[in-house]
């Protein structure tokens, strides 16, 4: 408002030259200061779809440019009848590092007996600490922070010095990442939490690993240890549209195939690039959540029922309605 102000003051008193180079610096100190500075106006949020089309009755083989841009807009925010945010910075132009969680009764994550598995964290905690003030258990994973594996001081939080793989690998620059299967095994070996448990919540952002690492966590059966997902998934800004196809199907297999369904969509507002051999100008990243459309417990106990009225050692199935899945596009 004080800016607004000032450049009122200036188009009163200033030729049209003067008025002219106030506007343009104006405009570069916005922009500037976008990247950091806390604002109540997220509006490029809005940028989402809550599309009626029936995926899949559509060949992956023949999506259009247009119709992949609108599957990844695709919010489907009707699978879930309560979505929380959890963490997220405000910037000028949009809020970064949100998460969206289903909290419908049949799927959210229990206070005080959840478990969350967080990659990624690039020094913006919000997420973790807001979710653990909630009642999970939570473990951070990211080979790029100056700390060493620890538990935080007051609170639940684990961190890890491990990254997020396909494959078990340490590299020159001292980076070591696992497989999901991997750090699971271990961290039950450790006694870090039981051997039945679900993940209650996954959170994966990765910068453009993302893509190997789902392959593998399909492949290996570790989706099924996951109710609740999500997944900052980039899009490479070089590519045909063969390419994108098939990052679409993997996404779709996850849904069909896997039984997730896709609750929230919404674009990282900093992620605009140009991809103008298919796109055009676009944003390159979407925050994507999702969860399991089915859960099928046997021997349950008073850590995995989603109902506590149900006695111990009965197998049932739940059947969710309104379920969905988050998963983040970065293009």
């Amino acid at each position: 408002m004080q800016m607004i102000r000032s450049i009122a003051r200036i188009s009163s008193s200033c030729p049209k030259q003067k008025l002219i180079v106030a506007l343009v610096t104006a405009f570069a100190i916005v922009v500037l200061l976008s990247r950091r500075v806390p604002t109540a106006f997220p509006f490029y949020q809005c940028l989402s779809m809550n599309s009626r089309t029936d995926w899949s009755a559509i060949d992956v083989n023949t999506m259009t440019a247009k119709q992949i841009m609108d599957y990844f807009r695709w919010n489907n925010a009707s699978s879930c009848r309560l979505a929380q945010y959890f963490g997220g910075v405000t910037f000028l132009f949009g809020i970064d590092g949100q998460k969206a969680v289903c909290m419908d009764p049949e799927i959210m994550p229990l206070a005080g007996k959840c478990i969350v598995y967080s990659f990624g964290i690039n020094n913006d905690w919000s997420f973790e600490e807001m979710i653990d003030r909630y009642g999970c258990d939570v473990y951070a994973f990211d080979p790029s922070l100056n700390m060493t594996t620890r538990q935080r001081n007051d609170s639940n939080i684990r961190y890890f010095h491990l990254g997020l793989g396909d494959h078990e690998e340490q590299f020159d620059d001292g980076w070591h990442v696992q497989t999901l299967s991997t750090i699971y095994d271990k961290l039950l070996t450790d006694k870090q939490h039981a051997s039945d448990r679900f993940i209650d919540y996954l959170k994966i952002d990765i910068e453009e690993d993302e893509w190997t690492v789902l392959i593998d966590i399909l492949d290996s059966g570790m989706l099924e240890k996951v109710r609740q997902m999500a997944v900052e998934v980039h899009l490479p800004l070089e590519g045909n549209i063969t390419d994108y196809q098939r990052l679409v199907g993997l996404l779709r297999s996850m849904e069909e195939q896997h039984g997730m369904v896709r609750f929230d969509s919404k674009i990282n507002a900093y992620s605009e690039g140009s991809i103008r051999h298919l796109f055009g100008m676009d944003f390159a990243a979407h925050e994507i959540a999702c969860a399991i459309s089915t859960i099928k417990i046997s021997d349950m106990n008073d850590n995995q029922s989603c109902n506590k009225g149900t006695p111990p050692n009965v197998g049932i199935q739940i059947l969710l309605r309104d379920v969905c899945i988050f998963v983040v596009v970065d293009f």
